[in-house]
């Protein structure tokens, strides 16, 4: 039994050699399965008169605009970040973010209104290009937020 115990332990303690193999994968697809965001532009935020909501939906915001190419019935949907990109010094102190999005079908697509971020919508299961405008709102839930730069991010998710 010890000899058993040393010999494990020399075995660990010699270098091994490296060495390669090769490894074949095998798979079939019989249809396309892709789901394609591209963003066309980035959206810009605007302050109510008040300073406690930026929004891209204000006069003197913009949406971001994005399309998307879908193989598949995916289900597509906007997620905000819980804080700015970057901000002043208490920027993100008791703010709140809500995205939403609306479409406008350009091939076999569908037409939707306006809908919150988290409400996802089920593309059909065929080709699809959507034309998508997303918008961002923050509110400051104790006043108005501080004077500085803003950035706010979402997340487009095809899944």
């Amino acid at each position: 039994m010890t000899c058993l115990r040393f010999a494990i332990a020399l075995c660990a303690l010699m270098p091994t050699s490296v060495g390669a193999a090769n490894m074949r994968f095998a798979g079939n697809i019989s249809e396309p399965n892709a789901c394609v965001i591209l963003i066309d532009s980035n959206g810009t935020l605007a302050q109510n008169s008040s300073g406690s909501v930026l929004s891209s939906r204000l006069t003197g915001g913009t949406s971001g605009i994005a399309r998307v190419l879908s193989f598949r019935n995916y289900s597509i949907s906007v997620v905000p970040r819980s804080h700015w990109v970057s901000s002043p010094i208490d920027g993100d102190q008791d703010t709140d973010f809500s995205p939403s999005f609306s479409g406008t079908s350009i091939l076999g697509g569908v037409n939707f209104a306006r809908r919150p971020g988290d409400a996802t919508l089920q593309l059909p299961f065929r080709l699809t290009f959507t034309r998508m405008r997303i918008d961002l709102e923050a509110t400051h839930q104790s006043g108005s937020f501080p004077s500085g730069a803003y950035q706010g991010e979402v997340t487009l998710r095809c899944e």
